[in-house]
């Protein structure tokens, strides 16, 4: 389960959001002609959410919650309004009544894409300060520690556990001072939505018609995102199955947020339960997932990048177990001197166990071409 912590601007703005259940991103800027890796960005965020995870919200340094997202119809995303993801102008006026997340204003054109959430177990009135949050359970946040100029960001579960329990400590006492929910604005959404809301990732990202190559980086992240998010076939072949996936995640020592290192795509996958013969009680985590993204050539260089993400990871995370790790390289072409340079440093030789100890070898960097498909709006992928 993961957790959301989206940024509002005033209490007006909280108390709107948890009386419909639903939140959407607000844009300042709706005169442009094509989406920009910033907007691709938030897009990629939105393409992970799942029913289940979590939702919060910050107004000057205070964390508000506890919501969870829901499915209204068959998804807990869609467009605002049909042409949504479309950079053409519309005319408020034309489509007013179309829109889901509406406050009969004409900037309701600038909230793109929305999701739905309910009291989990209530939306509480009484916030708790992001310093108490971070005091709580120091050694556990990362992201919510780079909270910093962005719309929302998304924490795992071990930083949405000690979110949701730090609010819920706090209000024990306090349950009667909550926000109110209105269950009929969901059900509104339920009765309009249909296929020209869905979200689709191809909608947002433009390409290279020769080379097939996405023309940002963000808008590949957006992509494999979604493809894997929605458990695409060729996506599972590749990178196998996530049940926690991000992307940016932060990848260095706490540093100034602009100079930080950051993952492409970061998840993890859990121990198949159909190994064991009864069901586990908690989700041991099986493998760690980190993929390193070029739009177009991959270089040397960005064989070293991923090494270090890969011990960043074995330090953080794996408990100094690199089986534990899988690493992936995608980009559009991968010369040979990138396969080279894979086979001479993409090893590590680490031990486990301490009686007696075993030595073992990593070698799990996995080199994957991408080609963008028209006709079927998905990535292709080819192991290099």
């Amino acid at each position: 389960m993961a957790g959301y912590i989206m940024t509002l601007s005033d209490e007006e703005s909280l108390r709107d959001c948890f009386y419909n259940g639903c939140y959407g991103t607000y844009f300042k800027n709706n005169d442009f002609n094509k989406w920009n890796i910033t907007k691709e960005g938030t897009f990629a965020d939105y393409s992970t959410m799942k029913p289940g995870d979590h939702i919060y919200f910050f107004i000057k340094r205070t964390i508000y919650g506890i919501g969870k997202i829901v499915n209204i119809s068959d998804d807990c995303i869609y467009l605002n309004y049909p042409q949504a993801s479309s950079l053409s102008s519309l005319n408020y006026n034309e489509i007013s009544r179309q829109i889901l997340f509406n406050h009969n204003v004409s900037t309701d054109l600038n909230t793109r894409v929305v999701t739905f959430f309910k009291p989990a177990p209530l939306f509480f009135s009484n916030g708790v300060d992001m310093d108490d949050v971070l005091s709580s359970c120091p050694s556990v946040f990362k992201m919510l520690r780079a909270l910093w100029k962005l719309s929302f960001i998304k924490v795992d579960d071990e930083e949405d556990k000690a979110i949701y329990n730090i609010i819920i400590r706090r209000n024990m006492y306090n349950i009667t001072n909550r926000y109110e929910f209105n269950e009929n604005f969901h059900q509104r959404v339920s009765n309009m939505v249909n296929d020209t809301y869905k979200f689709n990732a191809s909608d947002f990202i433009s390409y290279n018609h020769e080379t097939r190559a996405i023309t940002h980086e963000m808008g590949l992240e957006l992509m494999i995102l979604h493809q894997i998010a929605n458990k695409d076939e060729t996506c599972l072949s590749i990178f196998g199955s996530f049940d926690y996936i991000s992307h940016q995640v932060i990848a260095s020592p706490f540093k100034p947020i602009d100079y930080m290192d950051k993952m492409d795509i970061f998840g993890y996958s859990y121990i198949i339960n159909d190994s064991f013969p009864h069901t586990l009680d908690f989700h041991p985590i099986d493998k760690y997932k980190v993929i390193e993204l070029k739009k177009d050539v991959a270089n040397e260089d960005v064989v070293n990048q991923i090494m270090n993400y890969v011990d960043f990871i074995r330090d953080e995370y794996a408990s100094g177990d690199y089986g534990q790790i899988q690493a992936f390289i995608v980009a559009n072409t991968i010369p040979d001197n990138v396969v080279q340079r894979k086979n001479e440093i993409a090893k590590r030789y680490y031990t486990i166990d301490k009686r007696p100890p075993k030595s073992q070898e990593w070698n799990k960097l996995t080199l994957v071409e991408y080609k963008y498909n028209a006709a079927t709006k998905k990535l292709e992928f080819e192991i290099k």
